[in-house]
């Protein structure tokens, strides 16, 4: 596969409410997902999300009423990640993944390199997103790693 098989993904992922008395069972409560998704199956994919507060009925009548009495932070930046088919690091842990052709990958992001993205989103739209995800795909996938090498120039002077 080449670049050229990048693909440009935006999934929605519903909101859920799955409170439960029992604490085993207590998955809670979420709003939807937003994640933008760039790269391919088989090389990764490199990834944007955003957590809203679009709750599913009945709960956003209930969670208006809350909201009223904290202070409105969404939608916000979740994550800017990677879904990787090989390791990046020592003790890179592998995980169960439906992205990933091969059904795993080595997976890392950072909440705090998310806001930088979610400012050119509201800034500049999501053409920018694109461009940050593109050029974070390059960094990560692109290019030849030259992890652990060192490249020495020589001047001659004749």
């Amino acid at each position: 596969m080449s670049k050229a098989d990048n693909t440009r993904e935006i999934v929605f992922s519903p909101g859920y409410d799955k409170r439960n008395s029992d604490p085993k069972k207590n998955y809670g409560i979420g709003g939807v997902h937003i994640g933008f998704y760039y790269g391919n199956p088989v090389e990764g994919l490199v990834q944007f999300t955003i957590l809203t507060d679009w709750y599913p009925e009945p709960l956003r009548q209930e969670m208006s009423l809350r909201r009223r009495e904290t202070c409105d932070l969404f939608p916000m930046a979740a994550d800017l990640g990677y879904h990787s088919p090989a390791p990046h690091y020592d003790d890179h842990g592998k995980m169960d993944c439906e992205k990933m052709e091969q059904g795993f990958c080595y997976y890392d992001g950072s909440s705090l390199n998310a806001e930088r993205v979610m400012r050119k989103l509201t800034s500049e739209g999501s053409e920018a997103v694109w461009k940050e995800l593109e050029e974070y795909w390059d960094d990560l996938f692109g290019r030849k790693s030259t992890a652990g090498t060192t490249t020495e120039t020589a001047a001659v002077s004749g």
